[in-house]
């Protein structure tokens, strides 16, 4: 395939991601707004508190603007730009802004990554979208089952960063294995899925020098392993970005979404 045409595909893949997840984000704005309607009423009314409302009004703005400029980002059209990043923060994103749709249909969601950074040469934008379409992939199959469990577990494994996503879904059917990697391959019903996530996630990952692996027991689930070669050479910056209240923070330990919810120390299941 023609880097042109590669190209094509990958944007519209991402355009299709885009619109499965603006629902979401337009929720997820819309509880914001409505945040800043209830304090700037009691703002107009209130004198002692004015400042606890007024920084509450903030937040929700700075909440709201990062929502934006993130769908922003991800649907420009740019080249390659890999920087030396902690992916714990890079998993991190994706899984956070699909919180509230795992929430709405019951799904129990637990990240778990280890204390030390899991710093890799990637491009976070392209990473991103692999995780957007694994989620998406592990949301369509979960909703067919009544035990909704997705897992997310981050480890270092012999120079490399291993993030493995597993469900508690009816699994993969032995022959579907086989072709989940085709291009055009879909399970989904017809209008669905266009058959390509898959496909371009894999070959995100290979041009970033790692593996994208499926496996699956029918009836038992299925496990979508992803692999990165770290980097350790201290002279390349290392891009952190802004890990605030709504993308949550790294202490020491490990970090757990549970239930739709951030744990502190520890994880709060099972492991």
């Amino acid at each position: 395939m023609y880097p042109v045409e590669r190209s094509r595909i990958a944007r519209i893949e991402r355009l299709a991601c885009i619109g499965e997840t603006t629902s979401e984000i337009m929720h997820e704005l819309n509880n914001q707004l409505t945040v800043l309607l209830g304090y700037a009423t009691m703002l107009k009314k209130a004198q002692a508190e004015s400042w606890k409302y007024a920084d509450e009004m903030l937040m929700s703005c700075e909440r709201c603007c990062g929502m934006a400029k993130g769908v922003l980002e991800f649907a420009r059209s740019r080249r390659m730009e890999r920087q030396r990043t902690d992916l714990r923060r890079v998993i991190t994103k994706p899984v956070e802004i699909k919180t509230r749709l795992f929430e709405s249909a019951a799904i129990k969601v637990r990240l778990t990554f280890p204390p030390e950074c899991m710093e890799a040469l990637v491009d976070e934008f392209q990473v991103q979208q692999v995780v957007f379409n694994i989620l998406h992939n592990a949301f369509y199959e979960l909703l067919k089952v009544k035990k909704r469990v997705l897992e997310v577990h981050g480890r270092r494994e012999g120079g490399k960063a291993v993030i493995e996503f597993r469900d508690s879904g009816r699994g993969i059917r032995d022959e579907h294995v086989k072709r989940i990697f085709e291009p055009f391959f879909t399970t989904k019903p017809t209008g669905e899925g266009t058959g390509l996530g898959l496909s371009i996630s894999r070959r995100i990952i290979e041009e970033h020098g790692g593996s994208l692996r499926v496996g699956s027991s029918n009836g038992r689930g299925a496990t979508i392993t992803l692999d990165l070669p770290l980097v350790e050479d201290p002279r390349l910056p290392l891009s952190t970005g802004v890990l605030n209240e709504a993308y949550g923070r790294f202490p020491a330990q490990k970090v757990a979404v549970k239930d739709g919810k951030r744990d502190g120390p520890g994880m709060g299941g099972d492991g």
